[in-house]
């Protein structure tokens, strides 16, 4: 399996990963119509598509939802070709549908295995009906160090196996 994309957040005019998926629990037919059709591109995207979310004003907007694939910069291209829907849905829209935590990853993630990535911090908002109710950080050091660790065993173990060695 492939590496996942993360979602995008932006707060205070900063740009972070978002590892939750608000858009997971919207019941707007038309919007998720949308995303439906949009055309698998990337297996580093299974969900097929990447939202960009905005915590502005102590709320949670919808502000960009692009197709299923994103240049070095994180930034998601804009999918003209043919195959993808024609009409966007307006936006920006207000998350009015999310109620549960956010979690941004902050400081340098690391790969636990060849399809995960961890972090040592995690800002963690507490929406209720699209608003933002609190937010912590989140301290994930002692699991993130046990999570690389087990993943560096693994590795190794995988490697004497194909190197047809007795882990």
């Amino acid at each position: 399996m492939t590496l996942q994309a993360e979602e995008i957040l932006r707060h205070r005019g900063r740009i972070y990963p978002l590892t939750s998926r608000p858009l997971e629990t919207c019941a707007d037919d038309s919007l998720c119509a949308y995303v439906q059709a949009l055309p698998m591109r990337c297996t580093a995207l299974h969900r097929g598509y990447r939202g960009t979310w905005e915590i502005k004003g102590g709320r949670l907007w919808l502000v960009d939802l692009g197709g299923t694939a994103w240049d070095h910069t994180g930034t998601t291209l804009r999918l003209d070709d043919e195959g993808a829907p024609s009409v966007q849905p307006a936006l920006p829209m207000f998350a009015e549908w999310f109620t549960g935590d956010l979690e941004s990853p902050r400081g340098e993630g690391a790969h636990v295995a060849q399809y995960m990535r961890d972090w040592p911090f995690y800002r963690v908002f507490c929406i209720e009906r699209g608003l933002v109710l609190s937010s912590h950080l989140r301290d994930n050091r002692p699991k993130f160090r046990t999570g690389a660790a087990a993943g560096a065993r693994l590795f190794r173990m995988l490697d004497a196996v194909y190197a047809g060695e007795t882990p």
